[in-house]
């Protein structure tokens, strides 16, 4: 378990960030998210206390933080060695992640790519896609993309017609659910190590292929990147993109990224100013079929070894480059990130992103993804509690240009040299898949696996009665609530049967309900977005002592606490029978049937009858 000093918090299988507290009259309560012992001596571990200042707070309080559900994958057929979550892509509730040594059929490290599908907030693997004429040593799988129902598969080591690793590229198509192949793509000019489909991206009917050390006018391993059409469902190469100051050994193509009519690609080792693998950026523009270079994008104050472009992501405006090597305040290689915006057709850059608590080493923007104003970077080197280069990824959110780190993700059962994050990171809104290439599955090292964080704007509220009678029943209701656009992931909450009171009933308005061991389980599965509710109603009966207070609390998930609130009730004294005259009776005698005896505060005596009404 770790405590973020930017006041994000991780544990167990969930993620916290922007945490936002306001109380019943809707102000914005102070707090923070803290680690702490757990109270009571039965229980093991640590748990996660939400802190409020709640000097001038009206409760009921709320506590909407944003949390992410985490779900580990392995392949089901998975060996050691495989490198499974070498590359990932998600686009919705389908996702792809790439197996690039996989031995298929008896031919070593030919390489593989796995489908998986989520159902209910559930991710399971429903397809594993080879290629047709795969062959031992393609490396099937060194990269991934994803565009609704067509999936695109780099084999960078692929041999063509003779020729050693020019590499290729798959193409493959969803239909009711049955993924096939539809084309295979290759450079028309091709040659011996070109590695062509080190990095692919696609959208709608075009596709962008990098062979980053294809050689360019006697320049070895300058670079380049191909742009395929879909016309009819025939795919076709349409263009062929190079660095118009393209140079030995720049390696164009080492990363792309394709948004509508604008191409990105990254050169990682691009000299500039003199300065050896500094790195540069590329941004292309289609115009009636033709693509054209429109700027060249670097970094003022970079440095020789950062390697800017490493990593490309585009979406719309904004773009983000990866620089692994990049120092950071005396910290050698720690990494860094940077967003460009785009404006009137220029392309500026606008922040520096960098990891809170980074340490040199940690290759932060070895890997990165976008989506609108989200952002997500790697850090595959990154030691997480002890475990060197376990890995780590950091989530950012831009407002008004400015990006602010909203959480670390980091795999709840990682180990030293998974590499999590390091290759491959997806985002889609505030989904994120990770992967982890070197994870160790049931004593085969480095099969790797792949995390899903399903991220969901989450809120949790308690709501109960101020004060209850003793021995009457009341009612306290947990209501969680979806601000995300998307569903939520699968999620339970947890209503604790509070000291001095006992369970009588549960139900949900979604899900089902169960109580054990003074614990309500509510599982609600997925909650819509946009405002959808879930709420577990609690009855409850009061069995303390006049005067007691019956604090109210609920969690999200059955064995972490991601996500608390609480409210309060109090126990107080049955109203004392008044007569009709007003006269407070301080003693009532229910022994004679049909009549109650009682007397006033003077002694004197008064019988009434009692009439239902």
């Amino acid at each position: 378990m770790t405590e973020e000093n930017d006041g994000a918090l991780a544990w167990g299988k969930l993620r916290y960030g922007k945490l936002v507290v306001t109380d019943a009259e809707g102000k914005v309560v102070p707090a923070s998210l803290k680690i702490a012992s757990k109270l009571a001596p039965t229980e093991v571990g640590e748990r996660v206390l939400i802190a409020v200042n709640d000097l001038h707070a009206v409760y009921p309080l709320t506590v909407d933080p944003l949390v992410w559900i985490e779900q580990k994958v392995t392949a089901s057929d998975g060996a050691a060695g495989d490198l499974f979550g070498i590359s990932v892509v998600l686009d919705g509730t389908t996702a792809l992640i790439g197996a690039v040594l996989a031995d298929v059929g008896g031919d070593a490290d030919q390489g593989a790519a796995y489908v998986f599908t989520n159902s209910g907030g559930s991710w399971s693997g429903v397809a594993k896609l080879t290629a047709s004429d795969g062959v031992p040593g393609d490396h099937f799988g060194a990269s991934v993309t994803l565009d609704g129902t067509i999936a695109l598969v780099g084999a960078s080591s692929a041999d063509v017609a003779g020729n050693a690793d020019q590499g290729a590229a798959y193409v493959f198509a969803n239909s009711g659910g049955n993924w096939s192949e539809v084309a295979k793509l290759t450079a028309s000019d091709g040659a011996p190590n070109d590695f062509f489909g080190r990095s692919v991206a696609l959208d709608g009917m075009n596709a962008l292929i990098g062979a980053y050390l294809a050689d360019v006018g006697g320049n070895a391993d300058q670079g380049a990147a191909y742009v395929f059409g879909n016309s009819g469902g025939a795919w076709s190469e349409t263009q062929k993109l190079t660095a118009s100051d393209g140079a030995l050994n720049n390696q164009f193509g080492h990363s792309v990224a394709l948004d509508g009519s604008t191409a990105l690609v990254g050169a990682a080792i691009a000299t500039v100013g003199g300065n050896f693998a500094q790195g540069a950026a590329y941004v292309f523009s289609e115009s009636n079929g033709t693509w054209s270079e429109s700027q060249k994008l670097t970094v003022s104050g970079g440095a020789a070894f950062d390697e800017f472009g490493h990593s490309v992501a585009l979406d719309g405006a904004i773009a983000l480059v990866g620089a692994c090597g990049a120092d950071v305040g005396g910290n050698a290689d720690q990494g860094v990130a940077w967003v460009f915006s785009n404006s009137g057709g220029t392309w500026t850059q606008t922040a520096k992103l960098t990891g809170n608590g980074g340490a040199a080493g940690d290759c932060f923007g070895r890997s990165v993804a976008l989506d609108g104003a989200i952002a997500l970077v790697g850090a595959y080197h990154a030691e997480v509690a002890g475990q060197t280069d376990q890995g780590a990824a950091y989530m950012f959110t831009g407002s008004g240009g400015v990006w602010t780190q909203t959480a670390k993700l980091a795999a709840s059962d990682g180990a030293a040299g998974d590499f999590f994050g390091g290759f491959s990171v997806a985002l889609d809104g505030t989904s994120a898949l990770i992967g982890a290439p070197g994870a160790d599955i049931g004593g085969n090292s480095n099969q790797g696996a792949a995390y899903f964080f399903g991220g969901s704007d989450l809120a949790l509220a308690v709501s109960s009665p101020a004060g209850v009678a003793q021995g009457e029943d009341f009612l306290s209701q947990a209501i969680a609530t979806n601000s995300s656009a998307d569903s939520s992931a699968a999620i339970s909450v947890e209503v604790l049967v509070p000291a001095g009171a006992a369970f009588v009933s549960a139900n949900a308005t979604q899900g089902s309900c169960s109580e054990a061991a003074g614990v309500v389980t509510c599982d609600f599965g997925a909650i819509s977005g946009n405002a959808g509710t879930a709420t577990a109603n609690v009855t409850l009966t009061a069995t303390g002592a006049v005067g007691d207070t019956i604090v109210n609390t609920a969690e999200v998930s059955k064995t972490t606490p991601a996500l608390g609130a609480s409210d309060s009730t109090e126990i107080v004294a049955n109203s004392p029978p008044v007569a009709e005259d007003g006269t407070l009776m301080t003693s009532v005698n229910t022994a004679a049937s049909g009549s109650l005896v009682a007397s006033d505060p003077d002694g004197d005596p008064l019988t009434f009858s009692i009439v239902a009404t």
